[in-house]
């Protein structure tokens, strides 16, 4: 299927999907105030995205002039008070754009500042020290804005990260991870995203065998996943959070696709959010994929959150890795 048949044919089925749904999507994308947030906002061409420095130097809003923000964030809509990162920390759902290092089994196991964690093998929650991190500017313009992260003692790598707007209402996000330590660490960049749950994830296979489905961390088939994928010709598609049966309210499931080119889209009222890698990858953790896609009932503030993973790789001292994508929004 050539690419202008491929994006009618997803056309056609996101249209249809919202049909179905009890409501539109327009409908239930809100917007936030941000007036008692230090976020940070650069604009270019009419497009524009936030940062919140003290939450882990994470993009809290993306959004054209006319568009809603794409990002899900209701959390910057509350008088919520930041806890400081600590090794014991509980996980904050605060949503918004976040990267993590991985493999999930591994998240406490180069550390010794809880020791509990490590014993157990715990796969959650993630470094507190990325997620809560107070970033500093180190660089800005009206166009680009880097900051810098504190260093974990969880990773032992220190977090750069630089959102910039590009010419073609494109936004490239880049994040470098040096190793602060004295010895070797082992990870791979995870980049993050969460969007609203009631938008239509979707993307353009290489081959439905690339596909494998995870339920609450375990391995099923795609009978037991379908209520929150579909799969339609070449493509895979996220069902709306409206359209889920409540039945499985309980339910945290997951796609992990293998793919050449990672590009994920996602629908959100008259609007198509478009996330594409641009670092080159050939060895990404066996635990994780190109392109992972999380849909998440069991919370009260449920999530979807369209991932992508960089290379699982030996960082020396004082040595950093580095992860680049690039963000659109446009007008379907």
């Amino acid at each position: 299927m050539n690419r202008d048949k491929q994006i009618k044919f997803s056309m056609l089925m996101i249209l249809a999907f919202a049909f179905l749904g009890c409501a539109e999507v327009n409908s239930v994308v809100k917007e936030f105030t941000q007036s008692h947030r230090n976020v940070i906002v650069i604009q270019r061409d009419g497009l524009e995205i936030g940062i919140w420095p003290e939450a882990g130097g994470r993009a809290v809003t993306f959004k054209r002039e006319g568009s809603p923000n794409i990002l899900d964030n209701t959390v910057l809509s509350t008088e919520y008070q930041l806890p400081m990162p600590e090794a014991d920390t509980p996980w904050q759902n605060l949503k918004g754009h976040i990267v993590w290092v991985g493999p999930q089994s591994d998240f406490w196991s180069q550390q010794n500042v809880n020791p509990r964690a490590n014993v157990r093998k715990a796969i959650w929650p993630p470094d507190p020290f990325s997620e809560l991190g107070r970033y500093i500017v180190i660089d800005q313009d009206s166009a680009f804005v880097e900051l810098r992260g504190p260093v974990s003692p969880v990773t032992g790598l220190q977090l750069t990260k630089r959102y910039e707007l590009l010419s073609g209402q494109k936004a490239r996000l880049t994040v470098t991870a040096k190793n602060m330590r004295n010895q070797p660490v082992s990870w791979g960049l995870w980049s993050n995203t969460r969007v609203h749950t009631d938008a239509i994830a979707y993307v353009h296979l290489d081959s439905l065998n690339a596909v494998r489905y995870e339920q609450n961390s375990k391995s099923v088939e795609f009978d037991q996943a379908a209520h929150a994928f579909r799969i339609e010709g070449d493509e895979i598609f996220t069902i709306p959070s409206y359209e889920r049966d409540r039945d499985n309210k309980g339910l945290a499931t997951k796609a992990q696709i293998s793919m050449r080119d990672a590009v994920i889209h996602a629908v959100i009222g008259a609007w198509i959010f478009t996330k594409q890698r641009i670092t080159p990858t050939n060895a990404i953790h066996p635990q994780h994929s190109d392109i992972e896609i999380y849909v998440d009932n069991h919370m009260e503030s449920p999530i979807l959150e369209l991932e992508m993973h960089g290379d699982y790789q030996l960082i020396d001292p004082r040595e950093s890795i580095q992860w680049s994508e690039e963000w659109q929004l446009t007008e379907r």
